[in-house]
Formats: C-alpha cells, structure tokens, sequence
C-alpha cells in the first residue's frame, strides 16, 4: 500500500514537475527568443550604420583626397609665381644697383660714341686706302720710268 501510494504520488508529482516545468521552459523559451530577436535587430541596425559610415568615410576620403591634389597643385603654382617674382626683383635690383647704372650708361655712351664715330672712320679708312693706291702707284710709274731711262 505504502508502495501504491508512493508510486501514485511520485508519478503526481513528476507530472507536476513536468508541467510546471515545461511552463517554465516554454516561458524562458518565448523569452529567449524575444531577446534573440531584439539582439538580431539591433545587430542589422548596427551593421546599416557601420555600411552607411563606411560608405560616408569613403566619400570624404575621395574628398579629401581630391582636395589635397588641388591643393598641392595650387602650392606648385604658388612657387612657381613665387620663384618668378624673387627672380624679377633680382633683374629690378641689379638694375637699380649704382654699379648697374653707371656701367648702363657707360656702354649706352661707348655705343653712341662709336655710332657717331664709325661713319668718320670708314671714310678715314677710305681715304687712306686711296692714299696708299695713289702712292703705290706713283711709286710704280716712278720705277718704271726710271728703268727704261
């Protein structure tokens, strides 16, 4: 009897476990998943956003990029004009310099000094030239004359 009755409460009680238990597990269950669903949502999400900042990160690196180019293009430009204006200030300078101005002078003198002279030489030379044929020539006729005699 005492067998009977040990029997009939255990198996009462092992049903009783067995559906409180099995509420149990279904309750952790729908809790789980529920949790599970609100953590794979929350990781799309996540992962939206990083491709969204990715995508924006490498748009502003293009942008960067390009603007980086055209800055150093225009850094490139600059010292060239840079260059060019250091290298007209030398040409002002060396113009505007005492020495410069004197030495301007003196060749702008020399040169019309030889300008106004060369016309006289030429015909200086020119004379002088005719001089020389008149004399050597007289000076043939001379011995010519003198050797026939």
């Amino acid at each position: 009897m005492f067998k009977k009755w040990k029997e009939e409460w255990w198996e009462k009680r092992q049903n009783d476990l067995c559906s409180q238990y099995s509420s149990i597990e279904s309750s952790l269950k729908a809790e789980l998943e529920e949790l599970l669903e609100k953590d794979r949502t929350a990781f799309k999400n996540s992962l939206n956003e990083i491709e969204k900042a990715t995508i924006e990160l490498e748009y502003k690196k293009k942008e960067i990029e390009e603007l980086s180019k055209r800055l150093d293009e225009r850094k490139l430009e600059l010292l060239q004009a840079n260059d060019e204006l250091k290298q007209q200030l030398r040409i002002i300078e060396a113009k505007s310099s005492p020495s410069s101005v004197f030495t301007e002078a003196f060749s702008l003198g020399v040169s019309k000094t030889w300008d106004l002279l060369l016309p006289v030489m030429v015909g200086n030379i020119e004379a002088l030239k005719k001089k020389i044929y008149e004399d050597a020539t007289f000076e043939a006729i001379s011995r010519l004359n003198g050797k026939k005699k």
